[in-house]
């Protein structure tokens, strides 16, 4: 399984995050980070992958590959789409594909 870490190490971020977990606690903002970063996941699929590839997109199919496919780039069943979740705990959210 392939591990992909992101670390922010962005002051103003930093704060805006401390006056969430004040307001709303850590464990509620970690929940909140976990739904956005699946979302995202999820939302890169359905844009063949223009969210975060570096290029803008997923390098395009062979066309042998694309024929009478008309569904975004590796959503053929959305096995792989569906197979990310997300954890929280001590201080940290995690997400991962569980390889379906």
């Amino acid at each position: 399984m392939a591990t992909v870490a992101t670390r922010v190490d962005a002051k103003r971020a930093i704060r805006k995050l401390r006056i969430l977990e004040k307001a709303m606690g850590e464990d509620i903002v970690l929940e909140l980070i976990g739904r956005g970063m699946l979302k995202a996941a999820q939302l890169n699929f359905e844009s063949d992958g223009a969210i975060f590839s570096p290029k803008g997109s997923w390098e395009p199919l062979s066309p042998n590959s694309r024929i009478g496919n008309s569904k975004p780039m590796l959503v053929d069943t959305g096995a792989l789409k569906n197979a990310f979740s997300y954890t929280t705990g001590g201080g940290e959210v995690e997400i991962r594909n569980i390889d379906p």
